[in-house]
């Protein structure tokens, strides 16, 4: 559940830049102060948490599986890899030592995809202890037994007082509690930022409120933290409006990351199949349920969002490979598979209730996908080694991109998952907006060449020489190298 509070308040100048203060009963606030003080005179408690509150709460309760010993926690750099190490590995203790514990304060794999992947197991073993157990006295003990040692993402231990930690524990469901630290630990890079601002609680209610200024805009990470906190956590989440007018609530309030919903008609009639009577049951039970005709010829139909995205899928599933199955979208007849193409991706996101991270996933570790879309995908863009989509021009030594050609490929991506409500296409188009119309490593000295034998060559003192063949001089500017030519 959503709700919203607004407050006039005289508004006053700081002395902190972009940031302003406000007179409230004889004081001066900043505005997450000025909510406090009157969440307070309303016999509520408040702990100002933002991100940096539970990423701690997330490392005391997980330290062990944070800083467990498994494949992927460390790696060395030889020759031109990163070498993964195993446990198993000789010097594996020793490079643990000294590259998680003492100079990174955090695994390897912290910021990407398999951190969670290599620990799965040990988080759910975890969370089950957690589960049966007094959360308050594991912090407790994980506090007083860490406290001041390397975490890089406890930032200033001084922040929280362990009391400030644990007092919102108390009053907020554990299993709540646990489902926010899960989802930290599945993709910390993607959901690190956009928890709300406070949390609020009483003896008869716990809920986190976000404090906007009038000037102050939802963000997207913000907004995916909220939407998971009301309709996952189903916990209310309050967005408290300081000098908010009427247009900017309504904007606030109709903010949603998600483009148009997108309105499909599924209908079906006689089947043989066994599942036909369960179809029948589900359809009609739709708010836009219509049936028309008598006996064999008898139609079944109604109209399926987007925004209910289970819906249709079982709808589609009951009715699958049936002569009768029709789908349409604007009077316009869609293939089964077509749909399928287009919105099986954004189901299972729905299904894993999963944030904007799910789109941005890349086939390179550590990247973001540029294209906000984990179904469109351009190697070479991505990678930055191109060896398509341009060509050398072995006169001038410039690499041309075929521009024209990059953009037939994204038009086709496009068009394979144009009912996705999160397609965003001017995002696409824009993302290679970046993109030169050529190079030429004499002079753009971020780009080189790659032989066909996988050498890199640079310019370097008006020659070109390749790493292999002279480490020396190959300096750390080059070293990273964000886009190269492939030759």
């Amino acid at each position: 559940m959503k709700t919203y509070k607004k407050y006039e308040v005289h508004e006053v100048s700081s002395i902190v830049k972009d940031k302003v203060k406000y007179y409230f009963n004889g004081e001066y606030l900043f505005v997450e102060e000025l909510a406090m003080k009157i969440y307070k005179s309303e016999g509520f408690k408040t702990q100002w948490t933002e991100n940096a509150y539970w990423w701690e709460i997330m490392c005391l309760l997980f330290w062990d599986v944070i800083f467990a010993k498994v494949r992927g926690a460390i790696s060395v750099y030889s020759s031109r890899y990163d070498h993964v190490l195993s446990p198993n590995d000789e010097e594996y203790d020793s490079c643990f030592e000294k590259q998680v514990i003492q100079m990174n304060g955090m695994p390897n794999d912290f910021f990407t995809d398999g951190f969670y992947s290599r620990r799965k197991q040990i988080i759910a073993n975890r969370l089950n202890e957690l589960q049966n157990s007094d959360i308050v006295s594991k912090l407790i003990i994980s506090y007083e037994k860490n406290y001041g040692r390397n975490c890089r993402p406890i930032e200033n231990w001084n922040k929280y007082s362990k009391e400030n930690l644990i007092e919102p524990l108390r009053y907020l469901d554990k299993s709540k509690a646990l489902e926010i630290c899960h989802r930290l630990l599945k993709n910390f890079n993607a959901y690190r930022s956009g928890l709300p601002d406070l949390i609020v609680y009483s003896d008869d209610e716990c809920f986190f409120t976000e404090v906007k200024s009038k000037n102050d805009r939802l963000s997207e990470s913000q907004i995916n933290w909220h939407n998971f906190i009301s309709e996952n956590l189903n916990l209310k989440i309050e967005l408290f409006l300081v000098n908010h007018n009427e247009k900017q609530i309504a904007n606030i309030q109709s903010k949603k990351i998600m483009g148009p919903e997108i309105i499909i008609k599924v209908s079906f009639g006689k089947s043989n199949s066994k599942k036909l009577e369960d179809a029948i049951r589900f359809i009609s039970r739709q708010a836009k349920f219509v049936k028309e005709g008598e006996g064999t010829e008898i139609i079944y139909s109604s109209e399926f969002s987007t925004s209910d995205i289970s819906s249709l899928f079982t709808i589609l599933d009951l009715t699958r490979g049936w002569k009768s199955q029709k789908i349409e979208i604007d009077d316009e007849i869609v293939e089964y598979y077509v749909i399928c193409r287009s919105l099986k991706c954004y189901y299972k996101k729905i299904i894993e209730k999963a944030g904007s991270e799910w789109c941005k996933k890349s086939d390179y570790p550590g990247r973001e996908n540029p294209f906000g879309c984990i179904k469109i995908s351009l190697h070479e863009f991505e990678s930055g080694v191109w060896n398509d989509f341009g060509y050398v021009d072995t006169e001038k030594g410039e690499w041309i991109f075929l521009t024209k050609d990059i953009i037939e490929k994204l038009k086709v991506d496009i068009e394979e998952i144009k009912f996705c409500p999160l397609l965003c296409s001017a995002k696409v188009f824009n993302s290679i907006k970046t993109l030169p119309n050529k190079v030429n490593p004499k002079t753009d000295l971020d780009w080189a060449y790659i032989s066909h034998d996988y050498r890199i060559w640079i310019w370097y003192k008006d020659k070109l020489i390749s790493k292999w063949g002279n480490v020396n001089v190959y300096n750390s500017r080059i070293g990273y190298i964000l886009n190269r030519a492939h030759r």
